[in-house]
C-alpha cells in the first residue's frame, strides 16, 4: 500500500512497476506483490491529518501481519504511522512485523535500515504498567510477559532457568493484581509482599533484552506495591496482628479505590474497616492476634464487634429501648448507619425500588465521611461500644454490672454467662443447666405458678448469682410478648459476657421467646450458644426426685469447640 499525495501521484506508475518487475515474491505463494495505491492530502492541518489517519486504517485489514516503512514523507508521517499502529494492534488484531526507516542522510554508499517497531513495544509496556498502576489491572503485563515465556519453552539450562523466573513474576503479578480488584486487602498485602521479594533479584536476561527500559519500569511496579505489602507474614494471613499500622495500611488502600473510582469496594472495605478499628480500639490498643481478629464466630470474633455497631445503630433508631447513647457513640452509629445505607445500595447492585446510582454530590459525601472516619482511630471515646442500660437488671436493689468491652470477652471479664432458660413444672431442667454452665446471671421466663419453684432450685444447686424472671401474660398462647419486656432482656444481655439459651423446658411458647431471645443477642453481637437438657430416666423417677443432673448437648457447631462448664 503505497500512500501517495497529490504531487507524486505521477510517480505511482513508475514505482508500482518497480515493485511488480522486481525480483520480490508475495510469501510462500511467491506470487506477485499486489500493490494498492491510498490518495491522501498533505496533511498541512488537523482536518488533514485525520482524513490520512481515517484512510490508513479503512485501508489495513483486522488481522492482518503488518509492515511499516517510515523512510518516505513528510516529517509528520511518521507520527501518523504509528498512533495508526498502535489503534490497529489494540483494537483490529493486527500484528506489527516491523517498522522499518532508512537512513538514508548518512554518508556512504551503504545506507543503515532501522527497525523502529522497538518503540511500538516500548509504548505497549508503558500502557501495560500504567494500567497495572492506576487500575491494579495486570492482564496487559501477565499477557506480555507470557509471550517472553513461550519463547523460552523447550530450552535449557539457563534459558529453562530464566523461563521459570518469569513464570514466577508474571504469576505473582496475576495474584497481586487479582487480591487488588477483589478487594481482598490481607491477600493483597501477602501477594504485594511476595511479588516485591521477586523484584529484588535480578531480572532475568530475556527479560531484560527483550524489555524497554525493564530497571524502570518494574521499578514503577514496584513503588505501586511497596506501601500495600505485608512482610514477615509468609503467605497465611492469620499471622498478620490487628495494629494501627495495618489499619493505616488498610485505610490506603481504600483511598486509592475512592481515587480509581472503585466505589463499590471502598465502601464494602470501609465498613471492614470499622468492624476492625472498633476491636483494635476495644483492646485498648495493643497488638491482637490474626487468629483473634480474624475470625468471625466465637469469643472475641468480629461478629462481636460488628453487632454490637449493629447494636449502636438500633439505639440510635430507637428500636432498642432502655439503652441510652453517649454523645461520642451517637456519632459512630451514624456513621455505621450512612455507611450501611450506602453499601446495601451497592452491594445489592441496585435491585431496590429506590435509584442506587451514586451521583458526585453523594460520592463527595462518601469521601467526606470517610475521612472524618479514619481521622478518628485514636479517639478512644468515639469507639466505645459498651451500651449503659437505663434499666437496672438482676436482683431488687441490684446494680447493673455494666456492658463488657471486646478486650474484657477475649480476656475473660466480670461480665460472665447469662444463661436464658425456661422453667415450667419440671424443675430437673432448669436444675440441670445451672448444674452444667453455672452462669454468674439468669433470665427465666415462665409462669406464676412455675416461677414458685425458683427459690428452691436454686437452692439445691446453691446457685446465688443475679437473677431476671419474666412472667407471661399465656403461657400457653404467649408466642408475641418479648415485645413487652425486650428492655429487660436488653438490660440483661448488656451486662453479660456471654448468652447459654437452654431451649428445653416449659411450654411451647415459653420455648419459643428463649429461641427468639437467642436470635437477638446474636444480632446484638454478644456469643450466644444453645444448649439442651435431656434426663433418660423414667417419667415417675423424674416427677419423684428431679434434682438429679441430666445431660447437657451443645445445640451449636461453634458450640462444641468452645470449653464447657460442667
Amino acid at each position: 500500500m503505497v500512500l501517495c499525495t497529490e504531487g507524486i501521484r505521477e510517480q505511482y506508475d513508475r514505482v508500482s512497476e518497480n515493485i511488480k518487475s522486481g525480483n520480490f515474491s508475495c510469501g510462500q505463494s511467491g506470487g506477485q506483490i499486489k500493490v494498492t495505491q491510498i490518495r491522501i492530502p498533505d496533511g498541512k492541518n488537523p482536518e488533514e491529518l485525520k482524513r490520512i489517519l481515517d484512510l490508513i486504517l479503512e485501508a489495513v485489514p483486522p488481522g492482518c501481519r503488518l509492515t511499516l516503512d517510515l523512510t518516505h514523507g513528510y516529517r509528520s508521517f511518521p507520527f501518523l504511522f504509528f498512533t495508526a499502529a498502535l489503534y490497529l494492534k489494540a483494537l483490529r488484531s493486527v500484528y506489527i512485523e516491523a517498522a522499518y526507516y532508512a537512513m538514508l542522510e548518512v554518508s556512504g554508499k551503504e545506507k543503515p535500515v532501522v527497525d523502529l517497531s522497538l518503540i511500538l513495544d516500548m509504548v505497549e509496556w508503558f500502557y501495560a504498567v500504567r494500567t497495572f498502576r492506576e487500575a491494579g489491572q495486570a492482564g496487559l503485563l501477565a499477557s506480555r510477559l507470557a509471550m517472553i515465556e513461550e519463547c523460552l519453552a523447550g530450552l535449557q539450562g539457563e534459558a529453562q532457568r530464566s523461563q521459570s523466573q518469569v513464570r514466577g513474576l508474571r504469576k505473582s503479578l496475576e495474584s497481586v493484581a487479582a487480591a487488588y480488584v477483589q478487594a481482598l486487602p490481607l491477600e493483597f498485602g501477602l501477594a504485594s509482599n511476595d511479588l516485591l521479594n521477586k523484584l529484588r533479584l535480578p531480572l532475568p536476561k530475556p527479560l531484560q533484552e527483550k524489555i524497554p527500559l525493564p530497571g524502570k519500569l518494574f521499578d514503577e511496579i514496584r513503588l505501586f506495591i511497596e506501601p500495600f505489602a505485608l512482610p514477615g507474614c509468609g503467605r497465611d494471613k492469620r499471622n498478620v496482628p490487628l495494629e494501627e499500622r495495618e489499619l493505616v495500611r488498610q485505610a490506603d488502600i481504600i483511598d486509592v479505590c475512592l481515587v480509581q473510582g472503585h466505589v463499590n469496594h471502598a465502601i464494602g472495605l470501609i465498613r471492614e474497616w470499622m468492624v476492625s478499628a472498633a476491636m483494635f480500639m476495644q483492646f485498648g490498643k495493643e497488638q491482637v492476634e490474626g487468629r483473634t481478629w480474624l475470625k468471625y464466630n466465637g469469643r472475641g470474633g468480629r461478629r462481636l464487634a460488628e453487632g454490637r455497631l449493629n447494636l449502636l445503630a438500633k439505639a440510635l433508631s430507637g428500636k432498642l429501648p432502655g439503652a441510652r447513647l453517649t454523645e461520642a457513640q451517637v456519632w459512630l452509629a451514624r456513621q455505621w448507619q450512612f455507611l450501611a445505607d450506602r453499601r446495601n445500595g451497592l452491594h445489592h447492585h441496585g435491585f431496590k425500588h429506590d435509584n442506587a446510582l451514586l451521583d458526585e454530590r453523594k460520592l463527595n459525601e462518601i469521601r467526606e465521611k470517610w475521612a472524618e472516619i479514619k481521622n478518628s482511630l485514636n479517639d478512644t471515646e468515639k469507639w466505645c461500644l459498651d451500651l449503659i442500660p437505663e434499666k437496672p437488671g438482676g436482683t431488687p436493689g441490684g446494680d447493673p454490672a455494666g456492658g463488657q468491652s471486646l478486650g474484657e470477652i477475649a480476656s475473660g471479664g466480670k461480665g460472665g454467662i447469662l444463661l436464658v432458660s425456661p422453667l415450667g413444672l419440671s424443675r430437673g431442667l432448669l436444675y440441670s443447666a445451672l448444674h452444667h454452665v453455672h452462669p454468674e446471671s439468669l433470665l427465666v421466663i415462665s409462669s406464676p405458678d412455675a416461677a414458685a419453684c425458683l427459690d428452691e432450685i436454686t437452692e439445691k444447686t446453691g446457685w446465688r448469682g443475679r437473677r431476671v424472671v419474666r412472667l407471661m401474660r399465656d403461657p400457653h398462647a404467649g408466642f408475641d410478648e418479648l415485645d413487652s419486656f425486650v428492655e429487660d432482656v436488653a438490660a440483661a444481655v448488656m451486662q453479660a459476657e456471654e448468652v447459654v439459651v437452654n431451649i428445653t423446658g416449659g411450654t411451647t411458647a415459653m420455648q419459643h421467646i428463649v429461641q427468639q431471645v437467642a436470635t437477638l443477642a446474636a444480632d446484638w453481637g454478644w456469643p450466644v450458644r444453645r444448649a439442651a437438657l435431656v434426663d433418660r430416666r423414667l417419667p415417675q423417677e423424674q416427677r419423684d426426685n428431679p434434682y438429679v443432673p441430666g445431660e447437657l448437648i451443645w445445640l451449636d457447631r461453634e458450640s462444641r469447640e468452645w470449653p464447657t462448664y460442667s
